[in-house]
């Protein structure tokens, strides 16, 4: 029971586990598994930096980690920590980049992760514009814009296409 003392307080959480964490999402364990793997392999580096931009990465430190990464012009696998911290433009960066650096999860199949990341991007880049041509066509039925409905119905379909391909 706790009296007030702050001697107290320590004893009162010892022996208690910590909270558990919040799993991430598929999203940002997908852009810290390309990143960790864009660290290690220059191949890797250079064909996700060719089908991905920075803003197929919905988290902020993420996108500034993936434009450090983009701004390495250097065609060399000595690609290290320190040069990628001297691009971030924050400290809040460089902990996230340490935490992917550091993590100790091991990425067995590169290829198949590699593949599956940035599908998995894309496609919740794809789910995204699907979300807003819904909302559109939503606001197009309330006003009466018939004319726009079509429109955006086809870019809707195309979409979906798009999705179901992925």
């Amino acid at each position: 029971q706790y009296n007030g003392d702050r001697a107290d307080i320590s004893d009162f959480y010892k022996g208690r586990k910590e909270m558990p964490k919040r799993p991430l999402s598929i999203e940002i364990q997908a852009e810290r598994t390309l990143i960790k793997i864009a660290l290690d392999d220059f191949g890797a580096r250079k064909q996700i930096k060719g089908e991905l931009s920075d803003f197929d990465f919905s988290d902020q430190d993420h996108m500034n980690i993936f434009k450090a990464l983009l701004s390495d012009d250097s065609d060399d696998n000595n690609l290290t920590y320190t040069t990628i911290c001297d691009y971030l433009p924050d400290e809040n960066s460089k902990k996230v980049l340490s935490s992917i650096v550091f993590d100790e999860n091991e990425i067995i199949d590169k290829e198949k992760s590699l593949s599956d990341c940035m599908k998995a991007l894309k496609a919740q880049k794809v789910k995204s514009q699907i979300d807003k041509i819904r909302f559109l066509i939503k606001e197009a039925e309330k006003s009466g814009q018939i004319d726009k409905i079509e429109g955006l119905q086809v870019k809707f379909s195309t979409l979906f296409d798009e999705i179901r391909i992925l």
